[in-house]
């Protein structure tokens, strides 16, 4: 759901449900509680619950709930995966005169810039220095930042 993840779940049936942790790993090994939502208590009936988790990592995020039961027992379900690729890479500055650079972006990252008819004017492999756009006539241009955990695309406007 854009920069946050919704994590989400039903239950058939709840027996003495105190409450759900919902839980939160980059490794998928070491969990740690980001947030709790409250159980129904005792209920025959299917019920849906929902966790907004608004600051993910970058990243792969692991998820699981921690079921927790008036007496203190617990039970473990998942984890699953969500993906949150290109999340904290960002292009500056914007509008640029020279130099356009990229922060966030993993280090084996290639960037490539276009103009909007979808031409290729410039490929780079390391980003480390930044992008030199000197060159590039003044106007509006799209760069695509991509990396072995996905992609994120960027308008910026060389002056």
């Amino acid at each position: 759901m854009g920069k946050s993840v919704k994590v989400s779940w039903t239950t058939a049936n709840e027996s003495a449900n105190e409450y759900f942790a919902v839980e939160r790993s980059q490794d998928g090994r070491h969990f740690r509680e980001v947030g709790r939502v409250s159980g129904a208590g005792n209920s025959t009936s299917s019920i849906s619950y929902a966790f907004m988790d608004e600051a993910p990592l970058a990243g792969s995020n692991y998820y699981r709930l921690r079921q927790t039961d008036f007496g203190g027992t617990q039970e473990v379900f998942g984890p699953v995966m969500v993906n949150m690729a290109g999340l904290s890479a960002k292009a500056y500055p914007n509008p640029v005169q020279d130099r356009l650079f990229v922060s966030g972006a993993a280090a084996e990252a290639t960037a490539t810039i276009t103009d909007f008819n979808g031409r290729i004017l410039a490929r780079v492999n390391n980003l480390g220095g930044g992008i030199d756009v000197s060159t590039l006539a003044t106007g509006a241009y799209l760069l695509r930042v991509e990396s072995p955990a996905g992609a994120e695309n960027f308008r910026f406007v060389r002056q």
